[in-house]
């Protein structure tokens, strides 16, 4: 039978709602999605050309910001902190974004990007960069909108700086995993299927780790002396303690801890997909067995290797090189 036209289109609608209300064609939400992302009108040292957030194979997202340089000044260094917001605009988590010159670091002590773009040429007046940061967490839900409550530039010329705070919010920082002893000592049969549990941090203001406690009620994954070899172990983890509004705080972080089998393949992971089962953000630690060995684990978090200090992601791309006289 050969539908009419008006009906097939009704037939084409009717699933598609049918598809987007039962979340079984939401492959986007799983991509690049683009975020609003707000500057200060009275602000016109830079303009937005972009903003968006990716979700990474591992589960964890990956933010990128455009800005077009309008200080009149070449930059040697750029910092922005932004705000991502849910539908309410309430602050559901911060990222720094840093961009510099190699030999012009950044030296601000209370803030601390995980990515660095490494610029090999300063920003010119009127160009377009384009910022790529993340705080290595996992997200169950998808931000609204974004903001700018804080950025810092300094010239190349003269070494002069430029900062605004702008807002009321502020800003507020997770703690970020600064160090571990290396790997993960634990006595657990290696699985034959990837588990997982849930596990709620207290960090203290010095980045030090102060309690932990099941994250979810009734979980049942691992027993109760394995629960707490498993914390005493990540008691020795350190971070970069969380930070609100320029000052260090002791905040709580949720830790999805994933117990993988022996030459587990990578999997493609997306939190978005079950906002019932996790926390609304939280930190994704695989752990995988050591084979000649019952009681040692090589720790990933965020997918990066966790077995010692962690290093910063440099990113060796920026604007085209151009002749630096000094």
């Amino acid at each position: 039978m050969r539908l009419q036209p008006i009906r097939l289109i009704l037939v084409i609608a009717l699933f598609s709602t049918f598809l987007g209300r039962e979340g079984l064609a939401l492959p986007d939400r799983c991509g690049r999605v683009a975020i609003p992302l707000h500057l200060d009108s009275v602000t016109k040292d830079f303009e937005v050309t972009g903003s968006w957030l990716s979700m990474e194979a591992e589960g964890t997202f990956r933010g990128e910001i455009s800005l077009r340089n309008q200080t009149g000044k070449s930059l040697s260094r750029l910092t922005v902190m932004v705000n991502y917001l849910d539908e309410n605009g309430s602050i559901l988590f911060s990222i720094p974004y840093q961009a510099n010159l190699p030999n012009d670091k950044n030296d601000m002590r209370n803030i601390r990007p995980f990515s660095e773009l490494h610029l090999n040429g300063p920003v010119q007046p009127g160009k377009v960069v384009t910022l790529d940061g993340r705080n290595l967490l996992s997200i169950t839900n998808v931000p609204t909108s974004a903001e700018v409550p804080y950025w810092f530039a300094k010239h190349f010329e003269d070494g002069s700086a430029l900062s605004t705070q702008i807002g009321q919010h502020g800003f507020r920082t997770d703690p970020l995993l600064d160090e571990t002893p290396g790997y993960l000592r634990l006595t657990l049969p290696h699985p034959a299927e990837p588990f997982e549990t849930l596990v709620k941090m207290r960090i203290n203001e010095y980045g030090r780790v102060l309690e932990i406690k099941p994250g979810r009620e009734g979980d049942t994954s691992l027993a109760r002396e394995q629960f707490e070899a498993l914390s005493e172990q990540l008691t020795k983890w350190h971070f970069f303690p969380g930070v609100e509004n320029g000052y260090a705080t002791s905040s709580d972080l949720y830790i999805l801890v994933v117990f993988e089998p022996e030459h587990a393949l990578p999997v493609r992971r997306c939190f978005l997909e079950h906002p019932d089962k996790y926390a609304s953000k939280f930190a994704l630690v695989t752990l995988q067995p050591i084979l000649d060995s019952s009681d040692r684990w090589i720790p990933y978090y965020g997918g990066f290797p966790a077995d010692g200090k962690m290093e910063p992601n440099y990113i060796e791309i920026g604007p085209p090189a151009i002749p630096i006289h000094q």
